[in-house]
């Protein structure tokens, strides 16, 4: 693992961000660090991207939280983005994997932070980490049911799926335009039968527990919008009132990509909660 220069595949996008790459199960991956290089001795935050999407997507919002002291450690799921493998099949191999993420960088009470999918591989690893300090979950649940018309079209590599995806994803407002087709790229850029579709099963087949949820134990941050078509705030809420420890909070005009549309105002949420004692 290097954590100062990247190989050169990745040359290019060092000279923008910080990037480390790392190797799980005989895979190089892909770790973007924001503007700092990676130190061991500070506590990590680790992003979890959602479905078909890779580590751009939190690149402005990292921005945000970049004078905070910690490390930024934004990784591209296997067969994602840059990095290395085939897309995990399901929630529960995706926590699995972090665990080894984690324990390959040392990091012994990391912070999770997942938007969409990524809040579900987020809740599910919670329940089996002893050493968590604290998760924040942004347009998501423990449940997160995908239409069977959207997972058809992504099977069958049709790029409707993506247009579908985007259309649900976004609030229709004007600013969110140049996120959409950053969006729409990243999800293009792989074949949509080995990563994107893997994806949408991954959630739609995963469940987590309202007993299990309850027994969790530690700080949570639960941002959703008003606008989401694809995890209604309302959904959010139902977990909220699961965890004793949650807080909650709305963010209005803004759809599903929160983190793209209103990086800024979600920064502004995430920043005292990971301060707070």
């Amino acid at each position: 693992m290097s954590s100062e220069i990247s190989p050169k595949k990745f040359s290019s996008l060092y000279r923008f961000y910080k990037t480390m790459v790392t190797t799980i199960d005989g895979k190089d991956i892909l770790i973007a660090n924001g503007k700092n290089i990676f130190d061991k001795k500070k506590q990590s935050i680790f992003f979890l991207h959602g479905s078909g999407l890779d580590h751009t997507c939190w690149l402005a919002l990292a921005n945000q939280l970049s004078s905070l002291d910690y490390n930024l450690v934004i990784p591209d799921f296997p067969g994602h983005g840059y990095s290395e493998g085939q897309s995990l099949q399901s929630i529960e191999e995706q926590s699995a994997w972090l665990e080894k993420l984690t324990n390959q960088l040392d990091c012994k009470t990391p912070i999770i932070i997942g938007h969409s999918q990524g809040g579900l591989v987020a809740l599910n690893y919670s329940l089996h980490s002893k050493n968590l300090q604290k998760i924040i979950l942004i347009n998501s649940s423990n449940k997160i049911p995908v239409h069977s018309d959207l997972i058809e079209l992504a099977e069958k590599n049709d790029s409707k799926a993506v247009d579908l995806m985007i259309k649900w994803a976004y609030s229709g407002h004007n600013k969110s335009l140049t996120t959409e087709l950053v969006a729409k790229k990243v999800i293009s850029s792989r074949e949509l039968s080995k990563t994107l579709a893997v994806d949408f099963l991954s959630c739609n087949n995963c469940r987590i527990n309202n007993d299990d949820i309850k027994k969790l134990n530690l700080p949570v941050l639960i941002i959703t919008s008003d606008n989401d078509k694809m995890i209604p705030s309302t959904s959010s809420a139902k977990l909220h009132e699961l965890i004793a420890q949650s807080s909650f909070e709305t963010i209005k005009d803004a759809g599903h990509m929160l983190i793209l549309e209103e990086f800024s105002k979600v920064g502004d949420l995430i920043k005292p909660f990971l301060t707070k004692n």
